[in-house]
């Protein structure tokens, strides 16, 4: 059995991202989405990593990959199956990964990386900066999206409780 955390489909590639049932994280691509792909991890097979979100970007996508709740790396992909690290956050435990829209960033959009704690956003993948952190009702972040006035809306929730709650800051770019 799995658990899928991630689905993702652009008009070049299907990703699949999830748990299998020993807490081994998993992916698969697809290209015609019929016939499905199983993608190694872009680590070493002994490291345990959390995948924390797979977006679309110009370029292709964009996977955060947690080695612990301390650092996150970033991997590019055209395919879903090749990836390249870009970007590595050794001071950020990313707990997810999102995008604002096309038309609050300009003609390439942007992406949002979320922890509890802390927000970072960046044009590229590449270089990431940190912004405005909106107050949150929850501990953990669930996952994270940019809006069109250029807002970051936060998904988090406290653990043991079934309420999840949706924060949204002020506008941080625009």
């Amino acid at each position: 059995a799995m658990i899928t955390d991630h689905f993702l489909v652009t008009d070049r590639v299907a990703v699949i991202t999830g748990d299998s049932r020993m807490s081994i994280p998993v992916m698969w691509a697809s290209a015609d989405r019929t016939t499905w792909e199983a993608v190694p991890l872009p680590v070493a097979a002994d490291m345990s990593v959390r995948i924390e979100g797979v977006v679309a970007t110009p370029t292709g996508l964009l996977l955060a990959l947690s080695r612990d709740q301390r650092s996150t790396t970033f991997w590019s992909s055209t395919d879903g199956v090749a990836w390249t690290q870009v970007s590595e956050l050794t001071d950020a435990g990313v707990e997810a990964l999102g995008v604002f829209p096309t038309d609050a960033m300009g003609a390439g959009g942007g992406l949002i990386a979320a922890a509890r704690d802390r927000v970072l956003t960046s044009a590229d993948g590449v270089t990431w900066t940190d912004t405005a952190v909106p107050e949150l009702a929850g501990d953990n972040v669930v996952a994270v999206t940019g809006t069109a006035d250029g807002r970051i809306a936060i998904v988090s929730y406290v653990p043991n409780e079934y309420d999840s709650s949706v924060t949204v800051g002020t506008p941080v770019v625009g």
